[in-house]
């Protein structure tokens, strides 16, 4: 862990306080939360600190965001969203905020301690996919606050072709003389 230390102005004298620095961002590659191999993803929510989910890295726009048990997230997004955003005309977005909030007794809706989130993005090549989470409220310190979801196929595993050299070296001129002037 990277330690951070701040100095405070305490009247006179300056007191070095030493604050632990925690991971920020937590990956979860495509393949974890969308396709046929996926696993269900368990994201966490604490009380006064949000999580986002970003496709900034995939360069996917979110189209639809549900999430089933609205009584204690909220959600909010870096664009405009159909069925969440009233007059949204160009629909899309690349970042999702989750919000924990003091939970609501919503009439007819069963209690739960965790609820099931789906979205579904579509890449440049107009291709769309669902992703699917269970989004649970966490007690304690958080352990991140940004989700960034990953392309499984990173810089170091593309398969590179060998270059092809010829396997005939040219043999030494024992006879070659160069010209003396």
């Amino acid at each position: 862990m990277n330690k951070l230390i701040i100095f405070a102005f305490a009247g006179i004298c300056l007191m070095p306080l030493t604050a632990i620095a925690s991971p920020v961002v937590r990956t979860i590659r495509q393949s974890q939360a969308t396709g046929s191999s996926a696993t269900t993803q368990t994201i966490k929510v604490w009380n006064g600190n949000g999580v986002s989910i970003s496709f900034y890295e995939v360069n996917e726009v979110v189209k639809r965001v549900w999430i089933d048990d609205p009584s204690q997230i909220l959600i909010d997004t870096d664009g405009c969203l159909e069925g969440i955003n009233p007059n949204c005309q160009s629909s899309g977005a690349g970042l999702i905020h989750l919000r924990r909030i003091q939970k609501v007794n919503i009439p007819g809706l069963p209690q739960s301690k965790s609820t099931h989130l789906t979205i579904v993005t579509q890449a440049a090549d107009a291709r769309r996919k669902a992703y699917h989470f269970q989004v649970t409220a966490a007690a304690g310190k958080p352990e991140y606050s940004q989700i960034a979801i990953e392309s499984d196929i990173s810089h170091d595993s593309i398969e590179r072709t060998p270059i092809k050299i010829n396997s005939r070296r040219p043999r030494a001129l024992s006879n070659f003389r160069l010209p003396v002037k």
